[in-house]
Formats: C-alpha cells, sequence, structure tokens
C-alpha cells in the first residue's frame, strides 16, 4: 500500500511544480502590470477607456458616410551651388 501511495505522489509531483510555476508567473506578470499602469500613469485614463470599450453602441451617421484618405509625399531640395539647375526649373 506505501508502494502505491509514493508511486502516485512522484507521478503528481512534476504537475505539481508546472502547476506553481504557471501561478508564480501570473503574479508576477501582474505585478509588472500593475507597475507599469503606476508608473506610466496608466490609471488616468485607462477607467474610462474600459467603459468605454464594454460600451457597446449603434454605429453613428458620421461614421457611416465616406471617408476620404488622402496621402502626401513630400521631400525637399537643396540646391548648394547648382544656382543654373534650380534657374533652368523655375523657367519651365
Amino acid at each position: 500500500m506505501n508502494e502505491r501511495l509514493v508511486s502516485t505522489t512522484c507521478f503528481l509531483r512534476p504537475y505539481a511544480i508546472v502547476r506553481r510555476l504557471i501561478y508564480m508567473a501570473t503574479v508576477m506578470y501582474l505585478c509588472a502590470f500593475a507597475l507599469r499602469i503606476a508608473v506610466r500613469k496608466y490609471y488616468l485614463f485607462l477607467p474610462d477607456y474600459a467603459r468605454w470599450a464594454m460600451r457597446r453602441t449603434e454605429p453613428s451617421v458620421a461614421a457611416a458616410a465616406r471617408t476620404h484618405v488622402f496621402f502626401v509625399v513630400v521631400d525637399h531640395f537643396e540646391p548648394k551651388a547648382d544656382r543654373a539647375l534650380v534657374r533652368r526649373w523655375i523657367d519651365q
């Protein structure tokens, strides 16, 4: 009877260790998250953000309207000492 109890205990022990490691990792993650909230001052907007995220509303009429998106890519030119090139471009 004692041999059976010992073998069962040895078999379950690795699972208990893994379970404890998972619990410890979860607690450490939650502590780090709480520290991040405090250091970065997320507590200022986090409650309102959670309330906003949980609220289910119908999309407004303005959101359903067509939206135009414009992409503008701009580069600048520095002529340095090449004024003749700039003059040609202006003349064209």
